[in-house]
């Protein structure tokens, strides 16, 4: 009887702390929501060309996001909670103000590089250099909020974090409605969520610098000096383990992008919502469980971490499987009914509603990048990005045909396969490792 009354009581106190914990979800959550119908309000305003055009910026902005730091960003994340619990603030400001600042000279080369290339179209994209430039702007603004978000979820203030992002979101779709019920061009839509998201980073980052009680200036400078001690190895691995997640996610929207018209690929993009709002709710719910995973490996073990871990996604998988077959059979006639210019977009639903329940519920990742995999994590990302790729290719060659919109879908759906089953089965074999 005592033994079922303490653990009774540990569950109750696991519930209690995790009702507590998490009580930051229904702030993100409307966050997700905002963004999504962000989405579908662009969708329903503008044609399926100029959506297909604001859809490319995105798409590059995106690709910047993952690159632009050189993996400083992802550095942040894994090292800012154990500076914090160390009480190394000036460390971590450190470690942030060298995220911005290599993300701005990133954007500064990229920019000068890539314009006159997209201008003369040999980037095979459809929005030419300056369309090109406003979607890097908008992925160097986007990487900047990030970093700066990046010390509210490493000192598990997720209430200050989930506050941030949900205003970010409702400025963004305000500012970017406004601009299109203007009549103003696609890029002016992504230039003005740009500089909301501009101004909300010097916001942010004001708190911050305020906390080291120095000035700005001095912070970037002492930041830049130590740039040549800082940790560009593991940096650099994260980085590209991050890209090759990416292009798992991506490798299709820019084949998309490169062999369809804007209309052709406005539909694609408009049927790739159920994938972003997947990744949308996935990106939130790693916000704080990427950091709880990391408690758990070092307070405990590596198989914790990883009973954690499994939990999740495998109990994700299944309710999102569930949701998917239930929404399936109406998406079409909601399509037909409020967006009835993306009627091209119907056919390519179902296959990437199965790749959003596996990007959902992909946890696997976050478990290897705490328990220091980074390199098997690579290995993983090429090995599923070539399997995908190889499959793809072969039977595009066997059909004779250019790649279309309905093939495009199942190579998201083989992607997002290949790197959740590869993911799962190297998180088994690392749930034994010592930590480090």
């Amino acid at each position: 009887m005592i033994v079922l009354q303490r653990r009774f009581s540990s569950t109750a106190l696991f519930i209690e702390r995790a009702l507590r914990f998490f009580s930051y979800m229904p702030l993100l959550g409307l966050s997700a929501v905002v963004s999504l119908a962000k989405l579908m309000i662009y969708a329903r305003l503008v044609s399926a060309d100029e959506y297909g055009a604001i859809s490319q910026m995105f798409l590059i902005g995106n690709t910047y996001g993952v690159v632009g730091s050189l993996g400083f960003y992802l550095l942040g994340l894994r090292e800012l909670p154990g500076l914090h619990v160390r009480r190394r603030e000036f460390a971590m400001a450190i470690l942030l103000a060298q995220s911005v600042i290599v993300s701005t000279a990133a954007a500064i080369a990229a920019g000068i590089l890539l314009a006159p290339i997209g201008e003369a179209g040999a980037l095979s994209m459809k929005i030419g250099g300056l369309g090109g430039a406003v979607g890097l702007f908008y992925g160097w603004t986007q990487l900047c909020f990030q970093v700066a978000t990046t010390d509210a979820r490493s000192r598990l203030e997720m209430n200050r974090y989930s506050a941030d992002i949900a205003f970010r979101s409702a400025a963004t779709i305000a500012a970017g409605v406004a601009v299109i019920l203007l009549g103003r061009h696609s890029r002016m839509v992504v230039l003005a969520e740009s500089l909301v998201t501009l101004v909300l980073f010097v916001w942010i980052s004001a708190g911050i610098v305020a906390r080291t009680k120095i000035a700005a200036a001095t912070l970037l400078e002492r930041a830049a000096r130590r740039l040549k001690l800082a940790a560009w190895r593991p940096a650099i691995v994260l980085m590209l383990g991050s890209l090759l997640s990416f292009l798992t996610s991506a490798a299709d929207r820019w084949l998309a992008a490169a062999t369809l018209d804007l209309q052709q690929f406005g539909h694609y993009a408009f049927a790739w919502t159920s994938i972003a709002a997947a990744q949308t709710l996935q990106f939130l719910i790693n916000a704080s469980l990427f950091p709880l995973i990391g408690r758990r490996y070092w307070a405990k073990s590596a198989k914790d971490a990883f009973r954690l871990t499994a939990a999740l996604s495998l109990g994700l998988a299944a309710l999102g499987a569930v949701a998917a077959a239930a929404i399936a059979p109406f998406i079409g006639l909601a399509v037909d009914r409020f967006f009835p210019h993306q009627a091209g977009s119907v056919p390519l639903v179902e296959p990437l509603l199965v790749a959003a329940v596996l990007r959902v519920a992909d946890f696997w990742s976050s478990f290897l990048l705490v328990v220091r995999r980074e390199a098997l994590l690579l290995k993983i990302q090429i090995a599923a990005l070539a399997l995908a790729g190889l499959v793809f290719a072969a039977v595009t060659f066997a059909s004779g045909q250019a790649p279309s919109a309905q093939s495009l879908a199942w190579l998201a759906v083989g992607l997002a396969a290949a790197n959740f089953a590869l993911c799962a089965a190297a998180a088994w074999a690392c749930r034994g490792a010592p930590r480090q």
